[in-house]
């Protein structure tokens, strides 16, 4: 006996308002995914401004009374780069030894890593300048772009937590959406991996076998 014409109606709005759900869920959830990844790059970008930054006040002097333990150590890292390439043999000397070479070697090594602890000075020494006296720090050119990311950084912040609130009471919310499609995706590509390891170990065990007949 068919369901009346008002339990029918009533059943489809449900399945129409459980799709429209669905679909908004997971429209937001793909908004916050883009939102967290430009936000993840923006966060990547900032330490190479801090870092030109830092270059920049070291070497007008600026804030030395401020900082003075980070000057000193980029100081003491100036002097030791500066000493090694003091050191270094002049091509004219054409001495090309094998002892010559491991003391190039071991030189232009020692010269990357202090250049390594330079620039990781520099950009303490960047981001300090910055948190404490923010656009005076340094020049225009390069205390913007710093600004103008950490500004999209609290915007995409702002916008992440609006969709958020937008789903606030809720049953099905981004983030449940996001845990409940986990096990669904393991159920799917796990075995996928499993299978694909198998023929490869197949594959490896079945060439090993044809290396050993080729001998004979």
């Amino acid at each position: 006996m068919p369901a009346p014409p008002s339990q029918s109606s009533s059943f489809l709005g449900k399945v129409k308002q459980s799709f429209v759900a669905l679909y908004e869920t997971l429209v937001a959830s793909l908004q916050i995914a883009g939102k967290r990844m430009e936000r993840w790059n923006t966060g990547m970008d900032l330490p190479k401004m801090y870092l030109l930054l830092g270059k920049d006040i070291h070497s007008a002097g600026r804030f030395r009374n401020e900082f003075p333990e980070d000057f000193s150590a980029l100081d003491g890292h100036q002097q030791e780069l500066e000493a090694l390439e003091r050191g270094e043999p002049s091509v004219a000397d054409g001495d090309h030894s094998e002892d010559a070479k491991q003391a190039a070697a071991k030189r232009k090594e020692a010269a990357r890593s202090i250049s390594g602890k330079m620039n990781t000075g520099f950009e303490k020494l960047g981001q300090l300048a910055w948190e404490k006296h923010g656009e005076a720090c340094g020049p225009a050119e390069l205390v913007t772009p710093i600004r103008e990311a950490r500004q999209r950084q609290e915007t995409l912040t702002a916008e992440i937590e609006s969709i958020r609130a937008s789903f606030a009471g809720k049953r099905l919310t981004p983030k449940r959406l996001v845990l409940g499609m986990v096990p669904i995706a393991a159920v799917i590509i796990l075995p996928q991996s499993v299978r694909e390891a198998r023929e490869a170990e197949h594959r490896s065990e079945a060439e090993r076998v044809a290396a050993g007949d080729n001998e004979h």
